[in-house]
């Protein structure tokens, strides 16, 4: 008799794992994006990039994740959201990639690829309730055309963005990556972005300005020597010194304040 070969079925657990290690292994940042333009999201060549910068935003993180857990048999799909954190009243374009996981007749958000996002995946069941992580504190919520994502501050809760379940094409995903990194309407096209999450909290670095949440410590970024040291012992990012000196000009030219 021939034995048939036990296949293993895709779990949350192996969901939540591979989620965490990813956020551990990879900071948040858009210095690729900065240095070279919209990033090639290529398997190999968003990989290659995000072990070079030691991370990236949400296009390289999320598209290399997507195809991580995918190898593992959990089948995501992704979807594009609009943020709402930083951004004027109104905005409508969709230009934050995020994953959707269906896993046990429940749909689940992975997304390691936001700056002040969640370190493992967030239920959609869940709907207007706390999802507590370490010393984080999320909320999703099931709203008319999708769903919005929250994150519990000193000042009460703060939307962060808004998407729905429809999956999107790699043209779409091609767009909104592209729009990232160069419309002057993002962000991440006119400032010097850095997150990781440890020791309890966020290491920040916008622009000039780096913070640390977890002991209270501040400071002023003053000259490519300051950023380079910063880049290096809190992110573990090496970057050239040509590198720094553009990622620096950026950082003292933005427009926006360093902090709220």
């Amino acid at each position: 008799m021939t034995s048939l070969a036990i296949i293993p079925q895709p779990s949350i657990g192996k969901l939540y794992r591979s989620h965490r290690s990813w956020t551990k292994k990879f900071g948040f940042n858009n210095i690729n994006a900065l240095l070279n333009g919209p990033p090639d999201l290529s398997p190999t060549e968003v990989v290659h990039a995000l072990t070079r910068y030691s991370g990236g935003y949400c296009h390289e993180l999320n598209s290399a994740f997507l195809n991580a857990i995918n190898s593992l048999g959990l089948s995501a799909k992704p979807v594009l959201a609009t943020v709402r954190y930083g951004m004027p009243a109104g905005t409508s374009v969709r230009s934050h990639l995020v994953l959707v996981t269906e896993l046990q007749d429940r749909f689940y958000l992975s997304d390691t690829g936001f700056g002040c996002g969640a370190i493992w995946p967030l239920r959609l069941d869940q709907s207007g309730k706390a999802q507590r992580q370490h010393g984080l504190n999320f909320m999703v919520t099931k709203i008319e055309d999708g769903y919005l994502v929250q994150l519990r501050q000193k000042t009460g809760w703060v939307d962060l963005y808004q998407f729905d379940l429809n999956e999107v094409s790699h043209r779409q995903i091609d767009d909104a990556n592209h729009f990232s990194a160069r419309s002057p309407e993002s962000m991440l096209s006119l400032n010097l972005v850095a997150t990781i999450y440890h020791g309890g909290g966020r290491r920040v670095l916008l622009n000039t300005r780096y913070h640390d949440e977890a002991s209270g410590k501040s400071e002023e970024i003053r000259g490519s020597i300051d950023l380079r040291s910063c880049l290096k012992h809190q992110f573990s990012i090496d970057l050239s010194t040509a590198e720094i000196h553009r990622v620096f000009t950026v950082a003292k030219n933005a427009d926006r304040p360093s902090f709220s």
